[in-house]
């Protein structure tokens, strides 16, 4: 008997061959054949590399897919951004245009105004003093929106500060409650002004209060209808001021409301009394500066409440 061993044989069919011989060595001339099969291993089988086949096949169309989404997703980017720096920069032609011809405006707008509270002051003839108070009255509104414009541009070239100072929210707001009574007596609108029971002395920038409850204001008599009622409250906590202009007018929906503080918008464009779409921008930057917040109410036919929060300092 014998042993025969092959080692690291490769995957395949061999025929093994076996020739015996006698004690006296007389080998038999017949020989023996023995058909061995080798089988390959799990991962070197026809079936393994068609799976390795498919999956380089799909890690290519992966790599591929991601690259395209990605060169896509940078192209949406790229479009962006350049929507957005033409959006900047065609807001800037506008302020620059506006502040020119701003400037332009306020030097005959002076001319005209002074002189004509002059002559006012001096009319005895009680008809053409009211119609002379009607021009200086537009002439002053116009010259207010003039300034409003060169506060936004001073605001958005931050070159506008907080001015603090001690005093009572009344002794500001009064006057400016004050200042829209003929208005909404002549557009027959009920005018309501309710002051904090218990004043509160404390710091704040008396200036720009007003200039935020000016504008308040001011859309709420345009925007509030013949009959109407516009209601000015004050109310007073241990941590805040809360200063709110309520009205009965036309009010806003909701998509209008997400953007009455962007610069230029311009929610009911076929209002009569419809906006430049500053002011509201302008209060907010007003409002940011002095680290004040405002709350919106409004819907569509019922009136807007604005309200203007001031943290006692």
């Amino acid at each position: 008997s014998g042993v025969a061993t092959y080692n690291n044989l490769a995957p395949g069919t061999y025929v093994f061959n076996v020739r015996s011989a006698n004690n006296d060595k007389v080998w038999n001339d017949q020989e023996a054949e023995l058909l061995i099969t080798i089988a390959p291993p799990f991962w070197n089988t026809l079936l393994a590399r068609i799976f390795y086949a498919l999956v380089l096949v799909g890690m290519l169309t992966g790599a591929y897919i991601y690259l395209r989404r990605l060169s896509r997703v940078k192209l949406q980017k790229a479009k962006e951004q350049e929507a957005i720096r033409q959006k900047e920069e065609l807001e800037q032609m506008k302020y620059r245009f506006f502040t020119n011809i701003s400037h332009e405006f306020r030097t005959p707008l002076t001319l005209i105004i002074t002189p004509l509270d002059a002559i006012i002051k001096k009319l005895t003839d009680e008809n053409l003093k009211k119609q002379l108070s009607s021009v200086y009255k537009n002439a002053q509104q116009m010259l207010g929106l003039v300034n409003q414009l060169l506060d936004f541009r001073k605001l958005e070239m931050k070159g506008e500060k907080l001015n603090l100072q001690a005093g009572f929210v009344t002794d500001f707001i009064l006057p400016l409650y004050s200042s829209f009574q003929s208005l909404a007596e002549e557009k027959h609108i009920d005018y309501i002004y309710e002051p904090c029971e218990e004043q509160v002395y404390m710091y704040f920038d008396g200036e720009k209060l007003q200039k935020i409850v000016n504008n308040l204001l001011s859309n709420a008599v345009k925007f509030t209808e013949p009959g109407g009622t516009i209601k000015l409250t004050e109310q007073s906590d241990d941590s805040e001021i809360r200063v709110s202009v309520e009205d009965n007018g036309c009010g806003m929906t909701e998509e209008t409301r997400k953007h009455i503080f962007e610069k230029f918008y311009q929610g009911d464009t076929s209002h009569a009394m419809a906006g430049n779409g500053l002011g509201l921008a302008l209060a907010l930057r007003v409002l940011q500066l002095n680290d004040y917040k405002i709350e919106v109410e409004s819907e569509p036919g019922r009136g807007s409440k604005f309200t203007v929060i001031i943290p006692k300092r």
